[in-house]
């Protein structure tokens, strides 16, 4: 996209806004257009059944038939402002169809769109790998579950009270409430001892886990054993099925945009996650070597920082490295200025508004062909179970 393009591009977005602002008003005038239709309709109707009846005087039944064509007029022209009304949506959608065409904008918008899908791949990841890191733990230290199924019992045991406490008459279930109340601070007492006992675990064993993480890693519900009590395990086991299909999900989303890109493949690559069960023992290896690697990475750093608060290099050491430094940074910026100002061009476009409608409209339409996709990868996986 040229600089006199972008500058096109500019206008044409203010033109958008313009249009798009009608748009709303458009929206209530068609509604309230559609209302003034259906009574001056039954107005009509109203009309030629009065024109029906016997003992109409001549004068009667003229004032009837000027009724009818007066509605007959006000329904034409009712009719025709709902034509110019509806030609604004129109406009609006033409408008982000011919911007969509532009293979620059197309580009920009397609790189755009798969870069937010890398970045929620990669927040779900953060939050897998803390839950393969806390399964990790319960095999080593199988004490923890108790103070996990008691976060985790009393988290859902608050919802559901907090439910029925929704429901209860101020006057007539006065007693109930308070026992609902007190049970619900019981519960509370539960928690936050949970949570706390959690907390110093986490600390001694270095574990870069936040209690509110753990909290959110029952989104997808819970699993419960043979005595009807959580298990935690086979619940953060779920959590973790339940990570692997939003990650299934932006893949298929992104394979829209381009079928040789890997939104699972990257992701995998970055957490080094197996995508097949893991056994218990692979579990306490790769946390142990976890924890190993963090600590040599922050001992490293301690020396690191320990050098540099000891050195005293004399001002103005390194003069000449620095001078030639700028200036090879300075021929380097002369020779990529071109595709730098290109590149603040297309990163610029994502300002207006009519760019952004479109990454919607088409992020949009990439999660529902994602859905399809998916759905039909389930038919028929469904179909050669049945063989």
């Amino acid at each position: 996209m040229s600089e006199q393009t972008y500058r096109d591009f500019k206008d044409r977005n203010e033109e958008y806004v313009k249009i798009k602002k009608q748009l709303e008003l458009a929206k209530t005038k068609i509604h309230n257009l559609g209302i003034s239709l259906e009574q001056i309709n039954l107005r009509k109707e109203q009309l030629k059944l009065e024109l029906k009846r016997k003992g109409l005087s001549d004068s009667e039944r003229d004032s009837i038939k000027t009724g009818i064509k007066d509605c007959d007029v006000t329904i034409k022209s009712i009719r025709e402002e709902t034509i110019q009304q509806r030609k604004i949506p129109e406009k609006v959608k033409s408008m982000i169809e011919e911007i969509s065409r532009d293979p620059a904008i197309k580009q920009a918008v397609d790189k755009h769109l798969v870069r937010g899908y890398a970045k929620k791949v990669k927040k779900v990841q953060e939050k897998k790998v803390k839950t393969e890191t806390l399964l990790a733990l319960i095999q080593e230290h199988p004490s923890i579950k108790g103070p996990l199924r008691g976060m985790f019992e009393s988290i859902k045991s608050i919802k559901e009270l907090t439910k029925v406490l929704m429901t209860l008459d101020p006057v007539a279930d006065h007693d109930l409430i308070d026992a609902t109340k007190s049970n619900i601070k019981d519960k509370k007492d539960i928690l936050d001892k949970s949570k706390a006992e959690l907390k110093a675990f986490l600390s001694r064993n270095d574990v870069d886990i936040d209690i509110s993480d753990i909290m959110k890693m029952t989104n997808k519900g819970y699993k419960l054993d043979g005595n009807g009590r959580i298990d935690v395990e086979k619940t953060l086991n779920r959590q973790m099925k339940g990570y692997d299909k939003q990650i299934a999900h932006f893949d298929n989303a992104i394979r829209q945009i381009d079928p040789s890109y890997s939104v699972t493949q990257q992701a995998q690559g970055q957490s080094n996650l197996p995508s097949e069960d893991i056994k218990p023992w692979q579990l306490i290896k790769r946390f142990k070597r976890w924890r190993a690697e963090r600590k040599a990475k922050r001992e490293e750093r301690r020396i690191e920082e320990s050098y540099l608060e000891e050195s005293d290099e004399p001002e103005g050491s390194g003069t000449d490295l620095g001078d030639t430094t700028v200036i090879e940074g300075r021929d380097g910026r002369q020779g990529n200025s071109r595709e730098q100002a290109q590149q603040k061009i297309r990163e610029n476009i994502f300002k207006y508004d009519i760019v952004n409608d479109l990454v919607a409209q088409r992020e949009e339409e990439y999660r529902k062909q994602a859905r399809e996709m998916r759905r039909n990868r389930n038919n028929s996986n469904d179909r050669d179970d049945e063989r």
